[in-house]
């Protein structure tokens, strides 16, 4: 009987370690999405900024259109940080790392599309 309650206390071990293991990895990819999703509206929000002259005196044509290219630049840079982020969440998804809590759906599918919807709303301005 010794053996057996032995072989229960490693395999319940082993589940324990496991879980911690699934746990620890949904954890870090949760954390990779926030910062993802943080530096992507930083970006977004740098690029709004950029869209008012520094001063009157910079305020030409060529100046403006320079500003402009900044500005498509910068929310495209925020957009593939975005298109990379959702494309982790969905592998992680599928290969069960990830697990669907309401963190990941408010980041993901909340978040993320209001954030892209900002960045492209900003472009079709200019």
């Amino acid at each position: 009987m010794k053996d057996g309650k032995e072989v229960n206390a490693v395999m319940m071990t082993l589940l324990v370690l496991v879980h911690v293991c699934v746990q620890s990895r949904h954890n870090d990819t949760v954390s990779k999405l926030d910062f993802v999703l943080s530096l992507s509206e930083l970006v977004i929000n740098i690029a709004r900024l950029h869209t008012s002259p520094l001063s009157s005196s910079t305020s030409s044509l060529a100046a403006d259109q320079l500003r402009h290219v900044e500005q498509l630049v910068l929310n495209l840079h925020a957009l593939q940080l975005l298109a990379s982020s959702l494309q982790l969440a969905r592998c992680e998804l599928q290969c069960g790392r990830l697990k669907p809590s309401s963190t990941v759906r408010n980041s993901t599918y909340h978040t993320s599309p209001t954030t892209i919807t900002t960045a492209l709303c900003q472009n079709k301005r200019h």
